[in-house]
């Protein structure tokens, strides 16, 4: 079992090594199509924030798609709808700790309250739409690929 300081060194580092490689592109001009999720898997990292949170998930989870799924079906992580300057944003939960590709750190959900994210009534992605919207965007990656 992985102890708190141990963990907490897991998930500043999986948020520096993918804050690192990572550059924002918005989903229409890689998949054509709005809203797709996807762990991005080769550096540099192109995405947009769903794929920066889910990203840094999967590499808390020992880059283990089970584990980071049995994360979100189990709560102990969680993708939050928020909304930064009036416009729709995702950020990853984890260990009640906050982290997205705006922030790349690790901060509470206050500061980034004090820092103009708000957190509409709807605000948690449900697991079963977070793994509709990953399986959707696996299909996308994989017919673009081809």
């Amino acid at each position: 079992m992985v102890g708190e300081k141990e963990m907490m060194v897991t998930m500043i580092q999986s948020v520096n090594e993918v804050a690192n490689a990572f550059e924002y592109t918005r989903d229409e001009a890689r998949f054509g199509k709005i809203d797709n999720w996807y762990i991005m898997k080769q550096k540099p990292y192109r995405g947009d924030c769903e794929d920066f949170s889910l990203t840094v998930l999967y590499k808390i989870c020992g880059e283990s798609l089970f584990v980071l799924l049995m994360q979100l079906l189990l709560g102990s992580a969680k993708l939050h709808y928020t909304e930064y300057h009036g416009e729709g944003h995702a950020v990853l939960q984890y260990r009640g700790m906050f982290t997205d590709n705006i922030q790349q750190k690790w901060v509470s959900k206050v500061e980034l309250l004090e820092g103009g994210y708000t957190f509409p009534e709807k605000f948690v992605y449900l697991w079963a739409e977070s793994y509709w919207k990953l399986f959707r965007g696996y299909l996308h990656a994989r017919k673009k690929e081809k």
